[in-house]
């Protein structure tokens, strides 16, 4: 090579130090596009390659600074992008034994120009190493059969799942899966091993089933990025979760319900694949893919203590309470059974009353609530029942009289502490007045009150006992024809205080909402009676009668 070779300074061959690489690699028009714009500027071009992936510099005439232009898979499009520099003889190329992002320093005796020749030889060696044509007697049938029943037919890399079984844009049926070693079946080949390539050569336990995109990623575009520990996790954490999606058909088909209303301002979300991963948790599973929506008065209306929400929110009571009366009863099945039920109830408590009374107490009702600052863990989603959670104690829910019955007291309150206690004096005068009780009441409470009080499904059954003697004491011993109902509660527990209600003995209920900060005012938000619910604000009513 002359003196005025590229790779010298002042008439001196210098050694090339690189810097290793981090970011992510590219695949082949990626690269090809960087190494266009490198065409119109002047300086040489450094290609650096192992046996399988590549990675490109650009020089500055007459000083010794490299700039990376990009590593990854140098395909066809590279080919033809680089002809511009092949033709300039600006192009040089260099093998090194290492992954190209490690390598550190280049020798200036082990460069050459690039030719086309140069380029097709080592293409046609990459595609020996890493791709299966003329390999696959390396994975036996058997072999196959093993990781393809082990990934249900789709790509195992992470966010992927495409159907190995179905061409990507044809929708042709076929097979367009590779697989996949994760040790190479040569020492040359990514994640080669002298000691090991041969053994795991038709070993299930090193392949990934993979598609053509995913394959070119692990071993030639961020071959760097996915050494053999990170493949062989991936792996492991594919097959389990297959196997567990595989288990859910298994379980009981449930139609889930969401009951989602606008709180503290903020509208309320629930996704489908929430649903499901909570349903699963509980081995259930949809009976469609979506949650229907119940007693939501519209997204755009948002501030809950508004005439306009609650009169929205009325509009949806009068469609859709007959709609859920006759599902219920069977009436929209011809007589036929109906699916168990599953319930994602994030409402204003009255409403959570109001869906519960309508639900009723009957068997097939599976309650689900989200808990707080509660993913990760042992939760895979906030609406899931914790898994380390404990059964707990019958006596951990009790009931204590507040204010005594009178004999002239038609009226009474119910208090339910369970999230925080619930101080008297926040509620109206009519029943707590001047340190007080104005009317005879009872409470529903735990020792120690809390946002995480429910955290077991056994907790609602717990607590639905307690409740039936608190009901049972207000109409039998106190005779109560009316009960001022306030809650501080999670939200299953509203929706269990509504299936309590006897639907045609129980004297109407008064629901209380606080609106506006932990220590706002309980004010009378809705009546609930066997024959309709009242918003008690405006008078507007919804009959309640199937």
């Amino acid at each position: 090579m002359p003196d005025a070779h590229p790779f010298s300074v002042a008439g001196q061959r210098v050694v090339i130090h690189l810097q290793p690489l981090e970011d992510e690699g590219l695949d082949d028009p990626s690269l090809a596009a960087n190494l266009r714009e490198t065409c119109a500027a002047q300086g040489p071009v450094l290609v650096v390659a192992n046996g399988f992936t590549t990675r490109a510099l650009v020089g500055t005439d007459g000083k010794d600074e490299w700039h990376d232009i990009g590593h990854g898979d140098f395909g066809d499009e590279c080919k033809t992008a680089i002809r511009p520099l092949l033709r300039a003889r600006r192009l040089f190329w260099v093998t090194v034994s290492v992954l190209p992002t490690t390598a550190q320093a280049i020798s200036p005796n082990q460069l050459s120009p690039a030719t086309t020749g140069t380029i097709t030889t080592w293409q046609k060696g990459a595609r020996n190493l890493t791709t299966p044509k003329g390999r696959q007697a390396e994975a036996s049938a058997a072999t196959r059969q093993v990781v393809s029943a082990q990934a249900a037919w789709r790509c195992q890399f992470p966010g992927c799942g495409a159907d190995l079984r179905e061409h990507a844009s044809t929708g042709r049926q076929g097979n367009f899966s590779y697989f996949a070693h994760i040790v190479a079946s040569s020492p040359d080949g990514p994640r080669g091993s002298v000691r090991d390539s041969t053994r795991l050569a038709d070993d299930p336990s090193n392949f990934l089933l993979l598609c053509d995109a995913c394959h070119r990623l692990i071993d030639r575009i961020s071959a760097s990025e996915y050494p053999t520990e990170k493949l062989h996790a991936i792996r492991d954490a594919n097959i389990s979760e297959v196997s567990r999606l595989l288990d859910t058909l298994r379980y009981r088909e449930v139609k889930p319900y969401a009951i989602l209303g606008n709180l503290g301002n903020q509208v309320a979300y629930l996704s489908s694949t929430e649903v499901r991963e909570a349903l699963w948790n509980s081995k259930l599973r949809c009976s469609k893919d979506a949650p229907e929506s119940l007693f939501q008065p519209g997204n755009h209306l948002y501030k809950d203590q508004t005439a306009t929400y609650w009169g929205a929110l009325f509009e949806k009571l009068h469609q859709e309470i007959p709609q859920v009366q006759r599902y219920i009863s069977g009436a929209s099945h011809n007589g036929g059974g109906r699916d168990e039920l599953a319930i994602f109830p994030l409402h204003l408590t009255s409403i959570l009353t109001l869906a519960g009374h309508i639900l009723g107490d009957n068997g097939g009702i599976h309650l689900f609530q989200p808990h707080r600052d509660k993913v990760g863990g042992d939760l895979v989603t906030r609406w899931a029942w914790p898994t380390s959670a404990t059964p707990p104690s019958p006596e951990k829910y009790k009931v204590r009289t507040l204010g005594s019955s009178s004999a002239d007291s038609e009226e009474a309150c119910l208090l339910v502490s369970l999230t925080f206690s619930i101080d008297p004096t926040r509620l109206p005068a009519h029943c707590y007045k001047n340190g007080e009780w104005a009317l005879p009441a009872l409470e529903v409470y735990v020792d120690e009150p809390s946002a995480n009080v429910i955290s077991h499904p056994e907790d609602l059954q717990h607590f639905g006992r307690r409740l039936d003697d608190a009901l049972r004491t207000l109409q039998d011993q106190f005779r109560a024809k009316k009960i001022h109902l306030i809650v501080g509660a999670p939200t299953t527990a509203a929706v269990v205080v509504g299936q309590k209600m006897q639907a045609r003995h129980h004297p109407p209920f008064i629901c209380h909402e606080s609106i506006g900060g932990p220590q706002a005012p309980f004010l009378p938000s809705i009546e609930i009676s066997s024959a309709q619910v009242t918003e008690l604000a405006s008078g507007a009513t919804c009959s309640l009668q199937p």
